[in-house]
């Protein structure tokens, strides 16, 4: 018996929608777009390309094939712009909005977090409004940012809990089915490490691949969610096509247990000099626990399991290993790209 999310990639592959992607050159949004051109799924993505990488776009085109790449449409534009969004949505079935998020300083105070914060809300006030004149099926929004992560349970910013309230509002002005997805520390692919964001086991696997020292953030103690992108993929899937939610819910989306510091940078330690044997790996240097950062995380994934189905699949160590993977058939090339630009 196949389970909830084998019933949904069944469902989805065997009837065309087509799908709105804001922000759809970025980390999740690439992984995304990949993912519902290999269900065969007509997708249309928005960028304006100030966090997004053309990059990225590029190397979905090269993994799923001319033809899956043919039913993919890219609007370069900004989801404030009312226009943009309505031309966008015609004919959408599901949105999934990744654009606009907000970055670990920027949601870390209220003095910082006033100009970003404005303007993914009036993104979120365009997008759902255009998709209630375009009759959109569901709205999925991310709460959080896809690398910084929050927690139902007291770890939010006041930015994450405006956003909520706010969505709830509007999704209950335009009476649309809105599924809000609270995010843990998500990595993987195509994930930039040259941004504050990047997630730790991105950022310390590069550190080690250039026997660099990974900073710890406070007690190498100290316990994180961390969530590999197939599963947050896994997650939007199933939220836009679960059959039995109401019209505005959020669900906590994470691996479900925590692992601590030292824990991880063994883990990447061991796979790294499993594959590159001649390299070193430098101790970590301590530094102050960072403001924005709680210093325990583990979400309850019950409610997501039982309303969306959502259980993760890829573990730590599994998810490591992906990215090792990526890293040594996409590095080189990105290197290669970066130094002569």
């Amino acid at each position: 018996m196949p389970d909830s999310t084998d019933q949904a990639m069944i469902c989805l592959r065997a009837t065309t929608k087509r799908w709105l992607l804001t922000g759809v050159a970025g980390f999740i949004g690439s992984h995304l777009l990949e993912k519902l051109l290999k269900l065969h799924q007509e997708v249309v993505g928005i960028d304006n390309f100030s966090t997004g990488r053309r990059r990225n776009l590029i190397e979905v085109r090269a993994i799923v094939g001319r033809e899956a790449w043919s039913r993919f449409r890219l609007i370069e534009g900004d989801v404030t712009e009312f226009g943009t969004c309505r031309e966008a949505l015609k004919g959408v079935d599901y949105v999934i909005h990744h654009a606009g998020q907000r970055s670990k300083a920027e949601t870390g105070s209220l003095s910082a977090s006033i100009e970003p914060l404005s303007l993914h809300l009036a993104s979120v006030a365009t997008i759902m409004t255009a998709a209630k004149l375009e009759a959109v099926e569901r709205v999925v929004l991310a709460a959080s940012s896809p690398h910084r992560g929050c927690s139902a349970t007291g770890n939010q910013t006041l930015g994450e809990r405006i956003t909520e309230q706010y969505v709830a509002t509007v999704a209950g002005m335009n009476e649309l089915v809105c599924i809000l997805l609270r995010y843990s520390e998500v990595f993987g692919s195509r994930q930039d490490t040259a941004s504050a964001d990047a997630c730790i086991v991105t950022w310390w696997l590069e550190c080690m691949l250039h026997e660099s020292p990974c900073i710890v953030y406070g007690s190498p103690q100290r316990s994180r969610d961390l969530c590999h992108v197939d599963d947050i993929v896994k997650a939007n899937l199933l939220a836009a096509t679960a059959t039995n939610v109401s019209s505005f819910q959020a669900y906590d989306i994470g691996s479900g247990h925590g692992t601590t510091q030292i824990e991880l940078f063994t883990m990447l330690e061991h796979e790294i000099l499993r594959r590159f044997p001649s390299l070193t790996i430098r101790a970590p240097i301590s530094a102050p626990n960072r403001l924005w950062e709680p210093n325990y995380t583990e979400f309850d994934i019950g409610k997501s399991f039982a309303v969306l189905g959502y259980l993760p699949e890829v573990s730590l160590e599994q998810g490591i290993v992906k990215e090792l993977d990526w890293y040594q058939q996409f590095m080189p090339k990105r290197e290669t790209e970066r130094h002569t630009h």
